[in-house]
């Protein structure tokens, strides 16, 4: 860093261990005006209560110096409270660490926000977790990247949820979503699916995987009734804004013919290499198909055996 060198802010949006980020902090503390940690509302140690604040407890980690995720990635949420407690120590009030809940929209390579849209598109009888009332919360990438940029010309210190809807719907946003996918895809040409609602506790017993084979969606119950209900005023008061979430459906549907051609060009491209280079061909997943999400045979299993339920 050449000296006399300022800048007004600093945009961590990479840091995962804390060590890493006590190097960077202290290194730019007295070149710097604010530093911007992007953290996620994984830090929170439970998501039993609804409508929790920033105040509310935070994960902790046994050994703060481990520097990998766990097996189940249990030391995520841990090891980003304390890099935000490492930025903060460095920082004091000129920190300021935004924690945002699932971020979607284009580019997002892990297809779990992804395949709603997506299936929607596809058409015929789609597989809907649980009940249109239950809450669902998420973010645009360009609404969190506006919120980011707003925020550096303020004051705010500490920390901020950073997720949506900014107005959620008092009849449950995730049926509202599931509204968006579906009026998403039939504005882009595709005759959409046909929703079928299908009990928790059922997929559940079918050995689904909530939040895994059916991805976002998470039961509000038990200890994960919070999940999906994090309050957002401060990030409000802030001035956070969410768009319409057929905005985001679109974007989504828009964005995805190309990443399967890239996904497809990159795989034929390693295995080519590999094929030179006399090397055995990587263990690749089908490019055109979606990283996450219910297979078609196995959606159809499910729904056969919930009609025959009775």
């Amino acid at each position: 860093m050449k000296a006399g060198t300022r800048w007004d802010a600093v945009l961590d949006n990479s840091g995962f261990y804390p060590r890493h980020v006590k190097a960077s902090a202290e290194l730019l503390s007295k070149a710097a005006d604010r530093y911007i940690f992007i953290s996620t509302i994984s830090v929170y140690a439970s998501n039993e209560q609804k409508n929790a604040d920033e105040s509310a407890a935070l994960g902790t980690i046994a050994d703060p110096s481990v520097e990998t995720m766990g097996t189940q990635g249990e030391n995520y949420g841990p090891l980003k409270a304390l890099c935000e407690q490492a930025a903060a120590a460095a920082f004091g009030k000129r920190a300021l660490s935004i924690r945002p809940g699932f971020i979607v929209g284009s580019r997002d390579d892990s297809d779990r926000f992804t395949y709603w849209p997506v299936r929607a598109a596809a058409g015929g009888p789609m597989l809907i977790p649980g009940s249109p009332e239950h809450p669902v919360q998420f973010i645009d990438v360009r609404d969190l990247a506006n919120f980011i940029m707003a925020t550096i010309s303020t004051n705010a210190s500490g920390a901020v949820n950073a997720t949506g809807p900014v107005k959620p719907d008092p009849k449950g946003d995730w049926g509202v979503l599931v509204a968006a996918c579906l009026a998403a895809a039939k504005a882009s040409g595709k005759t959409p699916a046909e929703p079928v609602w299908v009990e928790s506790r059922f997929l559940q017993a079918q050995g689904v995987l909530i939040g895994g084979e059916l991805p976002i969606y998470i039961p509000p119950e038990g200890e994960a009734a919070g999940f999906h209900a994090r309050s957002i005023k401060r990030a409000i008061e802030l001035g956070l804004k969410t768009r319409p979430m057929e905005e985001t459906c679109a974007a989504v549907l828009a964005w995805w013919p190309g990443e399967v051609e890239r996904r497809t060009r990159v795989t034929k491209q390693l295995m080519e290499e590999a094929e030179k280079a006399g090397r055995p061909a990587p263990q690749t997943p089908d490019p055109a198909l979606l990283r996450t999400g219910l297979r078609p045979d196995r959606e159809a299993e499910l729904l056969k055996a919930w009609g025959e339920r009775k």
